[in-house]
């Protein structure tokens, strides 16, 4: 939320060190707005953390989050890395060892139940049990299987597409970078502990 332009670019990760965030755009876009700076060709755009004081807190506060589906997915030597789950457009698989997957899974979860960029979310658990419903009750559902959580999934994509037909926009990220019924632009992320089946992945 902090001085992003009215069309704010498509975000595919961010990193946050502790000198700059920066922001992975897709398509690269030189034209970033001050105080951001574009770097690499128009591919990343770099906020450095000396340019904060010119960011209105309060202003940034009242806004909904742009990208709340950043989730940390680990660190480099220089920081954080983030991905935007929403950029993904589908299926994010996690492989290896089964304890990891789990491990992975629930530290992603935990992280958009309780970070203050994933201010509006809904998120469904599947195959997790009831525990980590606990971190947000009010926004936090825990179903038993995957096949149970697509029914709500499906409805909230039939709910998003007349969101955007009746605002006029083309995409969520615009229709929540103007504030245009809010509401309408809550993500819904479903993390299954459970690999799906062919049908329920399509």
């Amino acid at each position: 939320t902090c001085a992003l332009p009215i069309s704010p670019p498509s975000l595919v990760a961010a990193h946050l060190s502790h000198e700059n965030l920066d922001l992975w755009v897709a398509p690269a876009d030189l034209d970033a707005p001050r105080p951001w700076t574009a770097v690499g060709d128009g591919q990343v755009w770099r906020l450095p953390f000396t340019e904060l004081g010119r960011v209105d807190v309060d202003e940034a506060r009242d806004a909904p989050a742009l990208f709340p589906g950043l989730v940390s997915i680990g660190t480099d030597g220089g920081g954080r890395v983030l991905v935007d789950l929403e950029a993904a457009h589908g299926v994010i698989s996690v492989t290896g060892p089964q304890t990891m997957i789990t491990a992975v899974l629930s530290a992603m979860a935990m992280e958009l139940a309780t970070s203050r960029w994933s201010d509006r979310l809904n998120l469904t658990l599947a195959g997790f049990g009831e525990d980590l419903t606990v971190l947000a009750p009010d926004r936090v559902a825990a179903v038993p299987t995957l096949d149970e959580a697509l029914a709500a999934l499906e409805a909230h994509a039939a709910d998003v597409t007349g969101a955007m037909a009746a605002s006029g926009v083309s995409s969520v990220l615009e229709g929540r970078s103007l504030g245009v019924n809010p509401d309408a632009w809550t993500p819904h992320y479903l993390i299954s502990a459970v690999p799906p089946s062919p049908r329920e992945r399509s």
